[in-house]
């Protein structure tokens, strides 16, 4: 019995010792596992990594350099003619052809001897003018067109004009004011070569009426009535330009900008055709009248800017692009003047020119790129206008009709659809 027993004693103790060692061993494992995962867990200082946020939200064509595109545009310009036919107010003696020295004073069927006359207003037609443009460009970025560095463009392409003058309709100055109930002043008109006698006498009272004095050619100096009054004028500019931009990237508190300063340098040959038609109910033997007047020039023009621009992407999840732009700078023509019967003359202007607009684009897919621009503007166009006899401003062409031709600015607003591709 007492074997037995210490046997079994010592059997159990053995167990327990196996225990107790598994369990430290169990211990060490979990302890390393612990340790690997409080490391693994702690937080690390960031480690220098050549990735930045910068690439990630970059355009996907930041690396392409080339650009071309087409681009068509429209701009209403705010002109305001140069012809002013002036109305004035006239009197004289209305003076009837009698056979006797007290007959009555009839209207009609006598005629009219001017006196003095005063101005008291005057007609302006109505002027309309607008553009249509088409151009082709292309465009380099050495860097990419995300990056800072120089931008070079040239463009060119064709702008048509189209300028019109008119008046609304007919137009009258009124009846005259004929005092026939005056005692006439008699003089006499015909006396007769066997007797000696007047047999033929003028009867004359005052009159006031208003008439214009229409610039142009005609048989008397003053006109009853304003049939029509129409100038159609046709422009054609073909041109070419450079632009050289300087982009600077900078970061602001709405996002990332860009910011661009650069000169544009262009040339351009100016043609204008026109024909003005004039017609009136004047007097004189030949009352109604119609005179036309062509003339054309054409030459050619330079230009130089400056420009500032500065852009940025929206913040919505579309690819969209904006930019404000301005630019100033000056515009010189040297324009031939020709009119009828071979009169030439030569047209020698320099004119300031401004603008200021916006931008919209959107980025398509295969590396398209479509924007809309709104532009305010002045620029320069070419007017005429008659004044025989006199200077008013211009360069005169030397024709009967009195033709002068000036470069004047007017103020425009130009519409323009662009399509690009990047490469």
């Amino acid at each position: 019995m007492g074997a037995a027993g210490d046997a079994e004693w010592d059997e159990y103790k053995a167990w327990t010792l196996a225990i107790q060692r598994a369990r430290v061993r169990g211990i060490g494992i979990l302890g390393a596992c612990n340790q690997t995962a409080r490391a693994l867990l702690a937080p690390t200082e960031p480690r220098a990594t050549s990735l930045t946020l910068e690439a990630t939200v970059e355009s996907p064509h930041h690396g392409d350099r080339f650009r071309i595109g087409t681009a068509l545009g429209y701009a209403d310009l705010n002109t305001r003619s140069a012809t002013t036919i002036p109305i004035v107010t006239q009197s004289g003696l209305y003076v009837v052809n009698s056979a006797s020295p007290s007959g009555p004073i009839v209207v009609p069927g006598g005629f009219f001897q001017p006196g003095p006359s005063v101005t008291t207003g005057a007609l302006r037609p109505r002027s309309r003018a607008f553009e249509n443009n088409l151009n082709l460009s292309l465009s380099l970025a050495p860097d990419g067109y995300d990056r800072a560095g120089w931008n070079f463009s040239a463009e060119g392409g064709l702008s048509q004009g189209k300028l019109r003058e008119q008046l609304s309709g007919p137009v009258s100055a009124g009846g005259a004011m004929i005092n026939v109930t005056a005692p006439p002043a008699v003089s006499c008109l015909i006396i007769s070569t066997f007797t000696g006698q007047c047999v033929r006498y003028g009867l004359a009272v005052p009159y006031t009426r208003a008439v214009f004095e229409t610039p142009g050619a005609f048989n008397s100096p003053t006109q009853t009535q304003i049939n029509t009054y129409d100038l159609r004028q046709l422009d054609n500019r073909y041109s070419v330009k450079v632009v050289a931009d300087y982009a600077i990237p900078f970061s602001s508190p709405v996002g990332d900008l860009k910011a661009s300063l650069g000169v544009e340098l262009g040339a351009a040959w100016w043609s204008a055709k026109q024909v003005r038609t004039i017609g009136a109910w004047q007097e004189g033997p030949e009352s109604a009248f119609v005179i036309t007047v062509p003339s054309s020039a054409d030459g050619p023009v330079f230009s130089a800017k400056s420009r500032l621009a500065l852009s940025g992407k929206t913040t919505t999840q579309w690819p969209l692009e904006w930019s404000l732009f301005g630019s100033l700078g000056v515009d010189a023509a040297e324009l031939t003047l020709h009119g009828v019967g071979g009169a030439n003359a030569l047209l020698h202007r320099a004119r300031a020119t401004s603008g200021y607009g916006a931008t919209l684009a959107y980025e398509l897919p295969w590396a398209l790129r479509i924007s809309l621009t709104l532009q305010e503007a002045r620029t320069p166009f070419l007017q005429s206008w008659l004044a025989p006899g006199a200077t008013q401003g211009g360069t005169g062409l030397g024709d009967p009709q009195g033709s002068r031709f000036d470069l004047r600015e007017a103020g425009s607003r130009a519409y323009e659809v662009k399509v690009e591709k990047t490469f």
